[in-house]
């Protein structure tokens, strides 16, 4: 009996410090639990605050926002607007580009119509131009021509005043021998300048002097004849007997390459006698067997002039061998 309470009494006294210890822990928990629902109070309090801050800065933002977005519909509206006046802005400047592209083709056309007309007119003007080239070379012989002209007629204006100083003189010296009766047979005698070879009833005259074209066609025409147009074999033979020269001027020129060569008397030479096509003046090359040559016209060479005989009537009793006209002596050529 006594003991088991003993054991109660430990127990009691075990329980009692189990309860004392429980109890103080539990002090200590709700202690903690006290200062832990504090922090969590002023944590919840906080919290508030700060969802209250949250909800106002929400309703601050949903209401920037929503300006926002009133302001960006109203901006899109704008920008509708703006875009569909762009567009019918472009379909106008496609139409304006369709036009411009329209009339940029007719341009186009007119300008190749333009371009035709002027081509046509360029060839127009061409053939213009060669026709007035062709007038005016065809002038420019005309005129060379009408210099040919006036120069054989200044050598017969010469030769017949050679001819009149002849007569005259002849007459004057010989009038004794000219007064034999009627019945008395007179001849007709050919006369010659002195230095000049007769052949053929014409007068050859080979200078001593080297001379251009131009310039053997002006001493021959300052002595009352040409330069020779020489046109057989047998005159260029006797020609070449006379004087040894290797090649001589002869009345015989072209204008231009392709056209056919002229004597002074205005006939025309066959190409096939021209031996040698570089020139445009004519001479002889006692060389080539006497051949007709084209050589350029500024060479220096000798020239042949060529005049006709004068021919005067004597008595055969009283014929002289020279005649001697101004400062001119003619010499009997038979």
């Amino acid at each position: 009996m006594g003991a088991i309470s003993l054991g109660l009494l430990i127990t009691a006294v075990t329980f009692g410090c189990l309860y004392t210890q429980v109890v103080q822990q539990l002090k200590k928990e709700t202690n903690f639990a006290a200062v832990n629902f504090g922090n969590c109070t002023t944590k919840l309090n906080q919290s508030s605050v700060a969802y209250e801050s949250l909800r106002v800065s929400f309703s601050q933002h949903k209401q920037s926002t929503e300006e926002a977005a009133s302001s960006l519909q109203q901006d899109l509206i704008q920008a509708k607007e703006i875009l569909r006046k762009a567009n019918d802005k472009l379909i106008s400047t496609d139409d304006n580009l369709k036009d411009s592209k329209n009339a940029e083709m007719e341009t186009k056309q007119k300008l190749n119509a333009a371009e035709h007309q002027l081509t046509e007119i360029t060839a127009k003007l061409h053939e213009e131009t060669l026709r007035k080239r062709v007038i005016e070379t065809k002038l420019k012989q005309s005129e060379e021509d009408f210099t040919q002209l006036k120069l054989r007629y200044i050598q017969m204006q010469q030769t017949k005043r050679s001819y009149l100083e002849l007569v005259a003189q002849t007459e004057a010296s010989l009038q004794n021998c000219l007064n034999y009766k009627n019945e008395r047979e007179k001849i007709d005698v050919a006369y010659c300048p002195e230095n000049w070879y007769p052949h053929n009833n014409k007068c050859y005259y080979i200078s001593e002097e080297k001379m251009n074209w131009e310039s053997s066609q002006r001493f021959c025409v300052s002595s009352g004849s040409s330069l020779a147009m020489i046109k057989d074999k047998e005159t260029m033979a006797f020609i070449a007997k006379k004087r040894s020269v290797i090649k001589a001027w002869i009345g015989l020129q072209r204008e231009t390459k392709y056209r056919q060569f002229i004597w002074l008397d205005g006939s025309k030479e066959d190409h096939k006698n021209i031996w040698d096509f570089k020139g445009h003046c004519g001479e002889l090359d006692f060389r080539q067997k006497n051949l007709q040559m084209a050589s350029w016209c500024t060479y220096e060479m000798n020239c042949i002039c060529e005049k006709d005989m004068v021919y005067l009537q004597f008595a055969q009793e009283c014929l002289p061998p020279a005649v001697s006209v101004g400062k001119n002596k003619y010499v009997h050529s038979q």
